[in-house]
């Protein structure tokens, strides 16, 4: 009954060495819990007494067992020990090859500690049902969870390191929510301890603006990162009916722009009202990803009005946001609130989401860097942390003192929005920027000894996740429908890259005259390669696979530019090696 109480254990072996002996011992610690319920019925919950301790409890009776995933493969815990002992060279090569891939990257080492980080609550968070379906918790605490499974919101910044490391995984997730899209096109908030549990539309969260676009983005995404034709077959008609909710449900004023009407986001805690940069900055997103996909599902007319309605959001968000050095939080330019001058680290979010898809700029590119320096100069705080909004004199603070407000969101951090703003500081080449943010992230939590365990809605947080890009971002790295792209961002002459793809892991090797990529585990799967900014390439230049010569259909070259189209697609094993030379 006392949820606070930690338990520790131990176990050893004992043994007496010699002078120059060695001595290694193996531990499995196993577990198995093949009864996983999910949803319970509060109509069979009863209050019982504990006549020990005097306290009350709730007897709910179970309604679905959900189980895990591994009970597949293993029917008892002695299946799984008998595993891991016949499988344990294996799975160790394995394990320490992916560290070491990794850690092969000429990063700073508390940039690569801080990206592995979070690989922690990938593990600790998640659940995989018996029947395959993934979910990963928001928050966790040694007593409770925090908030549902896949809340879309919070999935946005965390699932990039999902898509790249085991797109399965992340396309199930997106699949349960679309399972349980409502008939006009609304979808959950988060996903309930049974997947399938509809949890009343959006788990007691409502009026949120922000959710459809996230879901549309992240289902997008995953299909230009996979090129998962079947996929994007099988989810379309959810984008389309959640395109058509924000079109018909959430345009208030008629500019085909959802609106916000208070305090009705992610940011659950301080209002915006209008023409919001966070929201638009999505929609644009959604609809410019929306307008290429519905290009290759073969619909020309939605292609075209997607397009429309994108161009259309970016005037606006132009016109009607743009102050000179930012995009305002807000502007109620229909409506009676005005505008909001407030600067927001997440006001550019959609253009973080279009880096990572590969899907270009939606903004002017001077305004998106000048937005990124003013953040910087308002919100970086002693080189310590990031704040999530400022307003236009740093040392006034959003009033929550004199509001009605249950928690200070404006004037404090988010680790996971921290760790996005760095990687999009340095997919824009501010480098130095963005290094400075993420050792402010990585000191404050080593000097907190909660390195392993970030905070915000409780701990092991979803969002901060988002620090795989921090990896794409050095490497300038993203894949669209097979077009695989780097632009590093490293400015020497020689480095080495870790990166990943849904289909494998490899080593990007930048030397004088070359580009090599080693293929380390999976399959690297391809039919365009375009490298930027990376040495100087001449007409002569060519594409080797293990000193091959591959003839691509179409070959551009211009000074640090390399790109190569090929007509069908380009499979290299792990233990080859790309070069271009």
């Amino acid at each position: 009954f006392d949820n606070d109480q930690r338990c520790f254990s131990s176990i050893a072996v004992s043994k007496t060495l010699e002078i120059n002996e060695e001595f290694s011992s193996t531990f499995f610690v196993n577990w198995y819990f093949p009864n996983q319920y999910g949803s319970v019925s509060n109509k069979s919950a009863k209050t019982l007494k504990n006549r020990e301790n005097n306290r009350y409890i709730i007897d709910q009776k179970k309604t679905k067992k959900t189980g895990h995933f591994y009970s597949n493969s293993f029917p008892t815990i002695k299946s799984v020990a008998s595993y891991f002992v016949s499988e344990q060279k294996k799975l160790s090569t394995q394990s320490h090859q992916f560290v070491s891939n990794m850690y092969a990257s000429d990063l700073d080492q508390f940039v690569l500690d801080q990206i592995n980080s979070h690989l922690n609550t990938f593990i600790t968070s998640s659940t995989l049902t018996q029947s395959g379906q993934f979910g990963i918790r928001e928050g966790l605490t040694s007593s409770q969870s925090w908030g549902p499974n896949s809340t879309l919101d919070v999935a946005l910044y965390g699932s990039p390191m999902i898509i790249a490391l085991f797109p399965e995984l992340q396309k199930s997730m997106m699949r349960t929510h679309a399972k349980l899209q409502t008939n006009d096109g609304e979808v959950n908030h988060g996903l309930g301890y049974d997947l399938d549990y509809n949890q009343n539309g959006t788990w007691g969260v409502y009026e949120r603006v922000d959710l459809v676009p996230n879901y549309i983005q992240m289902v997008l995404r995953d299909y230009l990162w996979t090129n998962d034709k079947q996929y994007i077959k099988e989810m379309w008609p959810s984008v389309v009916k959640g395109i058509n909710y924000i079109l018909t449900k959430r345009d208030t004023n008629g500019d085909q722009m959802p609106d916000m009407h208070g305090i009705m986001c992610s940011y659950d805690n301080f209002p915006m009202h209008g023409l919001a940069s966070y929201i638009q900055s999505q929609w644009i997103v959604a609809l410019n990803m929306a307008s290429v996909v519905a290009g290759d599902m073969g619909d020309k007319i939605l292609a075209k009005k997607y397009k429309q309605i994108a161009q259309k959001g970016s005037k606006l968000m132009e016109e009607k946001l743009w102050n000179g050095e930012y995009y305002n939080l807000s502007n109620d330019y229909l409506g009676e609130k005005g505008v909001d001058n407030g600067c927001l680290t997440d006001q550019l979010i959609g253009q973080w989401v279009s880096h990572n898809a590969g899907m270009g700029y939606l903004f002017k590119k001077g305004n998106v860097q000048s937005s990124l320096k003013s953040i910087l100069t308002k919100s970086f705080m002693d080189n310590s942390f990031l704040r999530n909004c400022s307003w236009p004199v740093t040392a006034i603070l959003f009033p929550i003192h004199t509001s009605n407000l249950w928690v200070d969101q404006a004037n404090t951090p988010w680790t996971g929005v921290e760790l996005a703003f760095a990687s999009f500081l340095i997919y824009e080449g501010m480098v130095d920027e963005g290094l400075k943010v993420i050792k402010g992230v990585d000191d404050r939590y080593r000097k907190a000894g909660l390195y392993f365990d970030h905070q915000e809605f409780g701990g092991h947080y979803f969002r901060p996740m988002s620090a795989w890009s921090i990896m794409n971002a050095f490497l300038g790295f993203s894949a669209n429908r097979g077009q695989l792209n780097f632009n590093p961002k490293l400015k020497k002459d020689n480095f080495t890259l870790f990166f990943a793809t849904p289909d494998a892991t490899a080593l990007y090797i930048k030397c004088a005259n070359s580009v090599k990529i080693e293929v380390k585990t999976g399959t690297l799967k391809f039919n365009s390669l375009k490298i930027e900014n990376t040495t100087n390439f001449t007409a002569q230049a060519s594409l080797y696979v293990d000193n091959k010569t591959i003839k691509p259909s179409l070959k551009k070259c211009e000074k640090s530019n390399f790109s190569v189209l090929f007509s069908s697609e380009i499979q290299v094993k792990a233990g080859s090696v790309i070069e271009i030379k």
